[in-house]
């Protein structure tokens, strides 16, 4: 029989460890994790796994630490995790196969960033390999095992387990991991020299931190590498993705489509680069082509690939932005076709249902669009705003104004601080306070979604004059 070493590097996951550790310890036999200065109970519970656990001081330097967790392991095979990670009982047997396996190769896992409501980016990483002394991490952050692998002549085969890692659903705290990785990733470019995976992890963490123009930076320094394209299509196709949504910002239309002409070339697989394109034609009013593009979400084959593809989330933005788009159109046909089709393809995310239920009370189907917009409501009654404005519609129509107002005073004290309501309120008094705390990027996107769904219009002058200008 074969055997599997856990291996980890944590800092303060005394949240996060009880759970990582209660599913994939009953297949290892043995475990090692490396402390960086946890100063809650971490260790403890570590040790309650029975892991052997190495205190070392962190140094900027993931590889490093990641290389002193695997240091000593004595199993054939190696599986590393993160404390915010989490094996499912379902990939359990999965990974148990594998450990059977000849450790020839390197096993990729699915890894899936989850993020609120069910959404979050999945990628392939290589995160099972044989024990062996010349395999070892490299890059200080977002570091790899598979270029060692590389020059010993293994190489990574994809595997049906999975992990899922919970470390990026917080906004707040991906700027801060962002900005973290800005500086040590440019303190090691004299190491990396020219580097694809560098420069595309400088951009993308640009982005997060908002300065999009830096990061359009190394997004070209990216794509000017000689055989990146050839050696990590992928990886290039990253880049030319965010400057294609660069371009779309800056209403550069032909160059946003040539952008992500682009990434299907290098990543066909990528069923996200479909949104993009569909806003790009939106923003044209090509509603025949946005469409299109949108439907190819559904209907080209989901490939795994190795950068970050939030491909749940691509579909029910997808799905939203459909109805928007045929609601602009206004082709009523097509609009009760896709209605049907997102019906029958998301019976249970409530986004899509009220995205619907909009589109069916604008087809002046009034009884479906009510039975949808409440049963969305009893299902979330905390926090839906969408349904809140949609029985508000309702109740408008109907001529039923005081039930109407009743429907958005009931709202005053749950969505105080949430644009959509706030901009929703104005059509029915002159209170603009509240507006005050949001940009005018912000509000104008609500009004578009509003518009959309609903064909409303609204006092802007009077709100964008409370407004916080963008610049600011």
């Amino acid at each position: 029989m074969q055997t599997l070493t856990l291996a980890m590097i944590v800092k303060n996951e005394e949240k996060n460890l009880p759970r990582v550790l209660s599913t994939i310890t009953k297949i290892c036999s043995e475990i090692i994790i490396v402390d960086t200065g946890s100063t809650d109970r971490t260790v403890d519970i570590a040790e309650s796994f029975g892991a052997t656990v190495i205190k070392t001081v962190w140094e900027n330097d993931f590889a490093k630490a990641r290389n002193l967790s695997i240091k000593d392991a004595k199993s054939d095979w190696i599986l590393w995790l993160d404390g915010d990670d989490f094996v499912p009982l379902e990939s359990i047997p999965h990974i148990e196969e594998l450990v059977q396996r000849k450790p020839d190769c390197v096993y990729a896992f699915t890894v899936k960033n989850e993020r609120p409501n069910g959404t979050g980016t999945e990628f392939l990483q290589a995160r099972m390999f044989p024990n062996h002394r010349g395999l070892y991490f490299e890059r200080p952050v977002h570091e790899q095992v598979m270029l060692s692998a590389l020059r010993i002549g293994l190489s990574m085969v994809p595997s049906t387990a999975w992990v899922e890692h919970h470390g990026y659903a917080d906004p707040a705290e991906m700027k801060q991991k962002a900005e973290r990785n800005v500086t040590i990733l440019q303190a090691n470019l004299e190491i990396y020299g020219d580097d694809a995976v560098t420069f595309v992890e400088i951009g993308d963490s640009y982005s997060i931190m908002g300065d999009q123009d830096e990061a359009d930076s190394w997004y070209r320094k990216t794509i000017a590498l000689p055989h990146a394209e050839r050696q990590l299509p992928d990886v290039v196709s990253q880049a030319w993705m965010g400057l294609g949504n660069s371009a779309n910002v800056s209403l550069q239309f032909e160059e946003a489509q040539r952008c992500f002409n682009k990434v299907i070339q290098l990543c066909p697989g990528r069923i996200d680069l479909y949104y993009n394109l569909a806003v790009t034609y939106e923003k044209q009013d090509m509603f025949q082509e946005a469409t299109d593009s949108l439907m190819q979400i559904f209907t080209t084959p989901v490939q795994k690939v190795k950068v970050g593809v939030d491909i749940r989330q691509a579909k029910i933005r997808g799905g939203m932005k459909l109805i928007r788009i045929l609601l602009r159109w206004g082709n009523e046909q097509l609009l009760r076709e896709k209605i049907a089709f997102l019906l029958a393809e998301f019976p249970d995310r409530l986004e899509i249902l009220n995205v619907c239920a909009a589109g069916l009370y604008m087809l002046e189907e009034y009884t479906e669009s009510i039975r949808l917009f409440n049963r969305t409501m009893s299902e979330r009654p905390e926090g839906n705003i969408d349904a809140l404005i949609g029985l508000t519609m309702i109740f408008i129509t109907a001529g039923k104004d005081d039930l109407a107002l009743r429907q958005i005073e009931n709202g005053q004290e749950q969505f105080a601080n949430n644009c959509r309501y706030l901009l929703f309120r104005t059509l029915f008094s002159n209170d603009f306070n509240g507006l005050n705390q949001f940009k005018c990027a912000e509000i104008e996107s609500e009004r578009s979604y509003l518009r959309d769904l609903f064909r409303l219009e609204f006092p802007m002058e009077s709100i964008l004059a409370v407004a916080i200008p963008d610049e600011a």
